[in-house]
């Protein structure tokens, strides 16, 4: 049996292949992702943009941006959740318009930052006061 692995990769998914066997894809991420379609801000070194925030699980995030404009790997970064939580990381890997992060505290929890209940009307505010922000000239 050979197993092949991408460690460097966030997707950190190992392929277990035996003479005369299927490949089988085995998933060795340590945290349970969940999927979500937010808008963010991404804050890198001197820049600010809007992402999408495609999954979050408690150990990072992977987000999706504007073709070409994304940090580059290894650049520290944050994203700003519509709640104004600020939650730092590291690019681990970058695609065209995906990037994935790797939060820098091991404190996150990220079925706190799922769901705004308790935001409840300051909700509508909180959008426009974000997409304001994200597309004020800099």
């Amino acid at each position: 049996m050979r197993a092949f692995s991408n460690d460097g990769d966030a997707s950190s998914v190992a392929i277990l292949a035996m003479p005369g066997f299927a490949m089988k894809a085995v998933d060795r991420r340590r945290y349970h992702r969940f999927k979500t379609a937010q808008l963010v801000e991404l804050c890198i070194p001197n820049q600010m943009m809007a992402a999408e925030l495609v999954d979050l699980s408690d150990g990072g995030a992977r987000l999706r941006i504007s073709a070409g404009v994304g940090p580059v790997i290894g650049c520290r970064v944050a994203i700003r959740l519509l709640d104004q939580t600020v939650l730092m990381g590291v690019t681990r890997w970058a695609d065209v318009e995906i990037i994935g992060m790797q939060f820098l505290s091991a404190n996150i929890r990220a079925e706190d930052h799922l769901h705004y209940d308790d935001i409840g009307q300051q909700m509508f505010s909180l959008i426009l006061r974000q997409q304001r922000r994200l597309s004020a000239p800099r």
